[in-house]
């Protein structure tokens, strides 16, 4: 079992069966996601998945990685790997 006071790589999720719960500290939009979906290298710690991704709404860099906190009460959403459109 992880320790709970240490954050855990995209790959110990994976390995459990657990989603990645996604927030953006700006907008606040959330996803559970599929950890291979994110589409950065497994070995990476949550706390850096975080720091590598764009919300896909307010295009803001503020997001948050962290394992689901609710396990079960929602289906893994899928995300695009295409770069996002820039207006």
């Amino acid at each position: 079992m992880a320790d709970v006071t240490k954050p855990v790589t995209l790959s110990y999720l994976q390995r459990n069966g657990k989603l990645a719960w996604v927030y953006c500290n700006a907008c606040v939009r959330e996803r559970d996601l599929r950890p291979g979906d994110l589409g950065l290298a497994l070995e990476t710690l949550g706390p850096e998945a975080g720091k590598r991704l764009v919300c896909s709404d307010c295009r803001e860099r503020k997001v948050t990685v962290q394992p689901e906190l609710y396990p079960g009460a929602s289906r893994p959403c899928a995300v695009s790997t295409e770069a996002p459109e820039h207006e």
